[in-house]
């Protein structure tokens, strides 16, 4: 239990929930948008950042009652890493290697413990694990955040800095890449007054709060925004949902 606390900052005590009812939300997100996941394999602290999926090997059916971690995002030393791993973290009374899990879905992040009972790859490692009955915790999102597709344009023009593209975004706020020198400028400005957003064929003006600043990201609180432009912005992350979820009814639902 006090590995997956360094997931939760402040946390005291984690109970596990039942997981049936977050099981179908977490699945279709799954097979439609390929959610981030960190893992954090036995005691080992070190997280290392994946992608889930559905898809079993050629031939074979889809399994609900497991998933699969792609890690061949990360560079080739991380990968062998995590192949040591995997080798040496095993539980000792089950023989197994277990992975705390964090989860970044749409309308929630979602905390779990899985175990890994299929690797695949010599070089790039591919996991499969099984779901669990339960899971730690639920943190359900008041507003969607919601992912900028390639194909959309989506930017903000920063005072001074000129246009960042934005990572993901919500009605009430945004994740923004930024460069390595904005960060020192944006520190100092907490207070943003004059941003436009830029999304698609849109602009939309805004006032933002620096929330954090983190690896050359910025989270932004959306403080002030025209009502018809909230109202649009409304309308067109529900269209983004429905470019990236073919049936966002329980997503849109959960949201809310």
């Amino acid at each position: 239990m006090k590995s997956i606390k360094s997931f939760l900052p402040g946390q005291s005590v984690i109970r596990p929930v039942p997981f049936e009812q977050e099981k179908k939300m977490l699945i279709q997100e799954i097979r439609k948008i390929s959610p981030k996941i960190q893992i954090q394999f036995g005691s080992a602290l070190k997280i290392f950042t994946g992608r889930m999926s559905m898809q079993e090997a050629a031939g074979e059916q889809a399994n609900e009652s497991a998933f699969w971690v792609d890690f061949s995002a990360n560079p080739d030393a991380v990968q062998k890493e995590i192949r040591a791993l995997i080798q040496n973290e095993r539980n000792p009374e089950t023989g197994k290697v277990e992975g705390f899990c964090k989860v970044f879905l749409l309308s929630a992040q979602i905390l779990l413990k899985a175990t890994v009972i299929q690797v695949e790859g010599t070089v790039q490692p591919r996991l499969k694990f099984i779901f669990p009955s339960q899971v730690f915790k639920v943190h359900r999102r008041k507003h969607l955040r919601v992912p900028m597709p390639k194909e959309t344009e989506g930017w903000v023009k920063f005072p001074d800095l000129g246009d960042r593209r934005i990572i993901d975004i919500s009605l009430m706020g945004a994740r923004v890449q930024i460069q390595a020198e904005d960060e020192r400028h944006l520190g100092g400005h907490r207070k943003l007054n004059a941003l436009v957003f830029r999304l698609g064929n849109k602009s939309v003006e805004t006032q933002c709060e620096v929330r954090y600043l983190d690896s050359r990201i910025v989270g932004l609180s959306i403080e002030w925004m025209n009502p018809v432009d909230r109202a649009w912005l409304k309308d067109f992350l529900l269209s983004q949902i429905r470019m990236l979820l073919n049936d966002p009814a329980q997503i849109l639902e959960s949201g809310s």
